[in-house]
């Protein structure tokens, strides 16, 4: 008997959602796509989430259950993407939901009919009892206007990648997972997935439900750290396949979104994150960024934000001591002052001329 594929499998991590999670898996429940697999990860919930989880799977062999220690959604959505067996697959938080039912179904049917290994519908949002599906500046590019095939090179968003399916062959193919981060791990597999893929299909239905404001993030130097390691890598992929417009909103992340909480998180206790920002500004390509009509900023005075607050000079540069002697022989560089509570190693500050 020949194996039968679901056609799609729902990936949905799961911590401490019981106050939602029933309206969760009941969308997905009444989707008219039944040919389906439900894989829920229990991320080490310490609520009645994973009951919750377990009642459901004994009403519907659709749904399967795993459980581990809290990892992280990250974690938790490659596990899922080990276990799944459907032709595409589609992420879903479990505090969030598919407000029609007739999603799942229409992005199968028009990646099918496409043949295209990324296909997505329209995003909204949930917040104080009133749903929102406008967006103004970047975040239009929430919603789509109308049917048709797109090339990533036109688009060049990097979030909402929940309202999107993806073949799960091309993803296994091309090694295309979750990083370890504990916050900002979708845009980076989001943007690599499209990268990869090129192309991808569009339709203006609203797809999917995002319940906003019912978690308030603690920002923790791990989270903040994490999220500029997250924004690196999509200063890296955006610079190599040259992307202006995705390089443009990654140093914006930076500097405008995640500032507040950046500059709260810089201290002796978390030099790291310093030695992340200064990465991060190394990978910034500044004639990319310049090409892009929708950039402000000047090539000859442009630094992250962050750093420009700390040091106090444009174009700094923070130099460990055993790429110091390389350094100083580059007639890019002179020695400038050192911060005096810095560690050792890094005491060196070099000031690009």
């Amino acid at each position: 008997m020949a194996f039968s594929r679901p056609k799609i499998s729902i990936i949905i991590p799961v911590y401490n959602s019981e106050l939602y999670l029933s309206e969760c898996i009941q969308s997905v429940l009444n989707q008219t796509l039944n040919d389906i697999e439900i894989i829920c990860i229990d991320d080490g919930s310490t609520d009645q989430s994973l009951h919750i989880l377990n009642e459901y799977s004994k009403k519907d062999l659709r749904i399967i259950v795993v459980s581990q220690s809290n990892k992280g959604a990250g974690i938790a959505r490659n596990k899922g993407l080990d276990i799944a067996k459907g032709e595409f697959i589609m992420f879903l938080d479990s505090d969030d939901w598919y407000p029609d039912n007739s999603s799942l179904y229409t992005l199968y049917d028009k990646a099918i009919k496409n043949q295209v290994q990324i296909c997505g519908g329209s995003f909204s949002e949930f917040k104080n009892g009133k749903f929102n599906k406008d967006y103004s500046g970047t975040y239009q590019l929430y919603t789509f206007k109308k049917e048709e095939l797109k090339y990533y090179k036109d688009f060049q968003f990097d979030y909402g990648y929940i309202r999107f399916i993806y073949n799960l062959d091309f993803l296994k193919e091309n090694h295309i997972k979750f990083p370890d981060y504990k916050r900002f791990q979708d845009p980076p597999f989001y943007v690599k997935a499209m990268v990869l893929a090129e192309k991808f299909y569009t339709i203006p239905q609203v797809v999917y439900c995002y319940r906003r404001g019912q978690n308030k993030v603690t920002w923790t130097s791990e989270k903040i750290n994490d999220v500029v390691k997250g924004i690196t890598d999509n200063l890296k992929i955006s610079s190599k396949y040259g992307l202006s417009k995705l390089h443009r909103i990654s140093v914006e992340r930076l500097n405008v979104e995640y500032y507040p909480f950046i500059m709260k998180n810089i201290n002796r206790t978390n030099f790291k994150l310093i030695e992340l920002l200064v990465d991060a500004n190394k990978n910034i390509n500044h004639e990319l960024l310049i090409s892009d009509e929708d950039t402000i900023f000047n090539e000859k005075n442009y630094i992250l934000k962050a750093l420009d607050k700390i040091i106090f000079s444009d174009k700094t540069v923070i130099v460990k001591s055993q790429e110091l002697e390389d350094t100083l022989n580059s007639r890019s560089y002179k020695l400038g002052r050192v911060i005096t509570w810095l560690p050792r190693k890094i005491r060196f500050i070099l000031f690009k001329i």
